[in-house]
Order: structure tokens, then sequence, then C-alpha cells
């Protein structure tokens, strides 16, 4: 019933007044058979958008409390500091090191490098902090002595200082042999930031980027749908070369996985209101 109630209340808005200038709403029904309504035609999910049914709110009317745009996340409200300065420390090679904090519970240190593609997490690391690397999907990368396969899986989030990112990708991978084990803080954390280096000072100042949608920069969703595409042509590749039976279902297997990532980003990307070239 409470879609009907829905429904009956948008009809009454719609003719408390004439002559006046008037909102334009989305009307759609989903699988279950509840109907939405909705002030954004790209927060449609996009299987329902080709029966679409266009209404129009009168402008003095207050849309029912389901249109109301998602509050914030917490830690992007503009109440909170949008900068933030974060000491580092030097290795004997000059690079940049900070600490980190993955999924508010393991603590450990990271080198910044704006080259590498994917924030990088040590095995032991990800075990302090509670994370199943069986979670993840495998990919291939460079390790010691040459490829590897690694998982890449979804952290909650990575607090540097007090700079945070949720829904990161992250691979969970030992880059050293010895017992100092250290991780990568990647491009696709530096990402969310205007990143400043003042190595006088030994401080990284990073701040945030501006208009952040459903918690995230644009280049966020733009590099999120980019990867996982790229990890989807290279599983179908392998696929066409696989050399068994036992491979193929492997591949097949992290395709299916792939897929429903790929789907449920999509999902959210639509809700959010999230433009098409940013999901290419």
């Amino acid at each position: 019933m409470k879609w009907l109630f829905s429904f009956l209340l948008f009809f009454s808005l719609c003719f408390l007044a004439t002559g006046v200038t008037a909102q334009e709403l989305y009307r759609w029904v989903d699988e279950k058979g509840a109907v939405h309504f909705i002030g954004s035609f790209h927060s449609v999910p996009e299987k329902y958008r080709d029966k679409v049914e266009k209404r129009k709110l009168p402008s003095g009317a207050r849309p029912p409390a389901s249109l109301s745009r998602p509050k914030p996340r917490q830690s992007q409200t503009a109440s909170q500091p949008q900068q933030f300065v974060i000491p580092f420390k030097r290795s004997k090679g000059n690079h940049i090191i900070v600490e980190g904090i993955v999924d508010g519970k393991g603590t450990g240190r990271f080198f910044l490098d704006t080259r590498a593609n994917e924030t990088t997490i040590p095995l032991s690391l990800a075990q302090q902090s509670g994370i199943d690397p069986d979670k993840g999907i495998s990919i291939t990368t460079g390790g010691i002595g040459g490829s590897v396969d690694v998982p890449l899986i979804e952290i909650e989030s990575l607090k540097v200082g007090e700079a945070e990112v949720r829904d990161l990708l992250v691979s969970i991978m030992d880059l050293s042999s010895g017992s100092d084990k250290i991780g990568l803080l990647g491009a696709n954390f530096l990402l969310e930031f205007h990143v400043q280096i003042n190595y006088s000072r030994n401080q990284v100042t990073l701040e945030r980027k501006q208009s952040p949608t459903d918690g995230h920069s644009l280049e966020w969703w733009e590099h999120r749908f980019r990867r996982y595409q790229e990890i989807k042509k290279q599983y179908e590749d392998g696929r066409s070369n696989a050399g068994s039976e036992k491979q193929r279902k492997w591949i097949d297997k992290q395709l299916r996985a792939l897929e429903k990532k790929i789907n449920d980003l999509e999902t959210r990307a639509s809700r959010a209101g999230i433009p098409r070239r940013f999901r290419q």
C-alpha cells in the first residue's frame, strides 16, 4: 500500500493549483511493481529509463520525502575542513612516506607514488585490518621477480592524517621481501585531492576537490569505471588464450564477480546522476 499512498499524494499535488510553473518529475516502476518518483532523469536506473513517464509538480508544492536528495557522507559535509596538511618522512632514496589507517583498524606506512594506478597495502596490514583477500578479484601486476597475481579489493576507507577516501580499490601485495612492510599510496587515493608537496617543511597538503557526488569526485567515478573495464578486457583476452578447461572456468568465475561489481557501480552511478561520459 505504500506505493499507492505515494501515487495518490503525487496525484493530489499535481492538481493543487493551475496556471503556475511546474517542476518536472519522472515516474518509473521497478521489477517488484513499486512506483517511484524522482526529480532527475539521470537518477533513474538505466534499465527502467525506456519506460519513464514525465510528470509535473506545481512549483509551490513540496515534493514527497522520497524525492529528497540523499544526505552527503559525514566525511564530506561542508562544516568539516577541506584542506589537510600532513607531515611526512623521507626514505634513503628521498621517497615520501606517510602513515595511514585502513578501515579504522590497521595502521601502516605508505610511499606516496602518483605513478601507481592503485593503492597497495601489505598482506600483514590487510590481516590487521580484518580484510579477507579471498573476497577480491585477482589481477596481474609487476612484483619481485616478475608478474604476479594479487587480490584487488574495495576497502571501506583509508585515512591519511585527516584526509579520508572511502570505497577505495587496493591491491594486497608485499612490495619487499624484508620484515619492513610498506604500502603504496597511489593515484586512486590522490585524485580526490589537489596535491601540494613542501619538501622544505616535509609536508604534503591535500585539498579536497569541490562538488563531490555521492561522496566522491567525478574523477573517482571515471577511474573506477575505466579500471573495471580494463580488468574485464584482460580476462576476456585471457579466456580466448586459455590452455585448459580448468583455467577457463576460473576466468569465468572472475568475470562473473567483475560483472556484478560493474552492475552495482552502474546502479549507484545512475542513482547519483553521474553523467555518461564519466562511466565509459
